[in-house]
């Protein structure tokens, strides 16, 4: 029987008969089962949220199309067929929204979803996206998190390594028996090989075994690949491999249970706390985010500004920036209350707020390039970033839809001047075939997870040439 085996069956009987080890192994099974609960609880509110709001839209649609039917033999009906395909009634009653669907991992790895909106009204008026963060918040929970599965991986399943692994060799050293096997002519350093390897399998296992309800569960409207599976899965085994080699260092120098563990300890919070909070506060100092207040300041003081413009300077505005409308000024373009006054007010303001939110994003881009920078130097927040990216509840992610709700305003607002400047009205058959907007995924994930990964590697690399260079023949 080859040592491997030998240690293997010897490492799973001393699991069934120690009480310890099997309580402990529950409650990891139960907090994480716990944190799936909770995860698919978030995810399905914001699945029925974007259900709810689908049912909505369409059978607002059917009553936009009804109006194009109505008994013109009453007053009600009459109004309401005289209002029929108007450009402003269509958008009033029936705006495009844009649906930001959660990925299915995202039940596994929240992120920022429950934070960040998970849809957006758009209107030709030009209105920005909807601020993150607008609703009232229990502030416990937003400083505590979401309890998700990838909580429990990233911050609890490694104190879990290091109470199970820590005295793979101090304890032969204390009973003794680390001499016998020397005598019998086994080697030390296959034996903690093995159990460590043991202990790897086990915990891999129960992670595979509690993901496995996220990759088969089905919520409306989400998203999932096979890659996206086999990506989180090399994502979890590498970061258990990182704390596995960091017990394996430290195993090495052949001290005592209690210095294991402390040492351990130390390191958990050292990855875990330690260096995040440096990062985020090296962040701050070097690029202070700006602050909403600001944000929302500035872009009320703008609409008044820009409403208070006289109208001939606003209808000049927006002939200056659009020559292709040139041939249809007339004299009545200036009335107070004119449409054309409306579309030159919102043209002008939406290059004004364009300009305060590049300023904003361009100071909130040197924070988020300062900390992502920091990412590669701690597995813990790296690891934390990818398997956030996977899930698509990030806040890149979250940004990559909020440039892409932009540019389909900008395409809904040409579409609407189209009717509103030539005073044309919907037909039926129109109404069907209204913009719609189509959130698309980065093509390019899997390869930037991959690059991202490359930074624990060489971490684990590093951890293991030290092991090397301090403990020879270990």
């Amino acid at each position: 029987m080859s040592l491997a085996t030998t240690i293997f069956r010897f490492e799973f009987r001393q699991l069934l008969r120690q009480p310890s080890q099997l309580i402990m192994l529950a409650f990891y099974i139960i907090i994480s089962i716990y944190s799936l609960y909770a995860g698919h609880a978030v995810i399905s509110r914001q699945a029925a949220g974007l259900d709810s709001l689908h049912k909505n839209k369409a059978a607002l649609q059917q009553e936009l199309h009804k109006r194009f039917h109505e008994d013109t033999s009453t007053r009600a009906g009459k109004n309401l067929a005289a209002n029929a395909g108007v450009p402003q009634v269509v958008e009033f009653r029936n705006p495009p929204y844009a649906t930001h669907p959660p990925h299915r991992l995202s039940m596994l790895a929240i992120g920022q979803r429950d934070l960040l909106p998970s849809y957006d009204l758009v209107s030709s008026k030009h209105e920005i996206v909807t601020p993150p963060n607008a609703e009232f918040i229990n502030a416990e929970k937003l400083a505590a998190g979401n309890f998700d599965l990838s909580f429990v991986i990233i911050y609890l399943f490694p104190l879990l390594v290091m109470a199970w692994s820590h005295n793979c060799l101090s304890k032969e050293m204390e009973s003794r028996t680390d001499k016998l096997l020397a005598i019998q002519g086994a080697s030390m350093r296959k034996i903690v090989y093995y159990k460590l390897l043991f202990r790897f399998i086990v915990i891999a296992l129960i992670i595979f075994l509690l993901s496995v309800p996220g990759f088969v569960l089905t919520i409306p409207y989400s998203r999932m690949s096979i890659t996206d599976v086999l990506l989180w899965l090399y994502l979890a085994l590498i970061y258990l491999l990182f704390w596995f080699a960091l017990c394996w260092l430290i195993i090495g120098f052949r001290q005592s249970s209690h210095w294991n563990i402390l040492c351990t300890l130390g390191l958990w919070l050292l990855f875990v706390i330690v260096i995040p909070a440096a990062m985020n506060s090296s962040a701050t100092l070097i690029a202070p985010p700006p602050l909403h207040s600001e944000l929302a300041s500035a872009q009320r003081v703008c609409k008044e500004e820009t409403w208070e413009m006289p109208v001939p300077a606003l209808i000049d505005s927006f002939y200056q920036r659009h020559p292709e409308y040139h041939h249809l000024r007339q004299t009545g373009d200036t009335a107070e209350f004119g449409n054309r006054r409306f579309i030159a007010y919102t043209d002008l303001l939406g290059a004004r707020l364009n300009r305060i939110m590049q300023a904003h994003d361009k100071s909130m881009q040197r924070y988020n390039k300062i900390l992502l920078r920091g990412l590669y130097f701690n597995p813990v927040t790296q690891l934390q970033h990818l398997l956030y990216a996977n899930a698509e509840s990030g806040l890149a992610n979250y940004n990559d839809y909020t440039m892409q709700v932009n540019i389909f305003r900008e395409k809904w607002i040409r579409f609407m001047n189209n009717y509103l400047l030539f005073d044309r009205r919907f037909k039926e058959e129109e109404l069907d075939s209204l913009p719609r907007f189509s959130f698309s995924g980065d093509d390019a994930k899997t390869r930037k997870i991959l690059i991202g990964s490359i930074s624990v590697w060489l971490m684990i690399i590093i951890i293991i040439a030290t092991g090397k260079l301090t403990h020879p023949g270990y």
